[in-house]
């Protein structure tokens, strides 16, 4: 789903998705200008610490000169940091527990929600 709540800025969606291979539900603004994304349109995610193809820590700046990183595998990539955290149901670190992570990406935001 795309802009669920209407189009709020002329260069960001926000695409509503359902996880395949687990079971989440994911919100996350796009810069529409530089990648745009269709109804219907199937999107990978990635979520790392790293761009080190080795999990080796990095200084944190992009370098595009670097041999190979994660993001030669995608075609769009967004840098950001965890703000916030919210459990419902369960106790901490329960089975079950749902949990949501929330990301911003220099305004751009991401939610992502499932059972933990």
């Amino acid at each position: 789903e795309l802009n669920p709540e209407g189009k709020k800025f002329d260069r960001v969606t926000r695409v509503g998705a359902r996880g395949e291979a687990y079971d989440m539900d994911l919100i996350l603004d796009i810069n529409s200008e530089v990648y745009p994304v269709r109804v219907g349109e199937k999107l990978s995610l990635a979520l790392a610490s790293t761009l080190s193809t080795q999990n080796e820590l990095d200084s944190g700046v992009y370098n595009p000169s670097q041999n190979t990183s994660l993001l030669d595998k995608y075609e769009y990539g967004m840098y950001g940091r965890v703000f916030n955290y919210e459990y419902q149901g369960g106790s901490g670190g329960a089975s079950g527990q749902v949990v949501a992570v929330y990301i911003s990406f220099g305004g751009l935001l991401m939610r992502l929600q499932g059972a933990q």
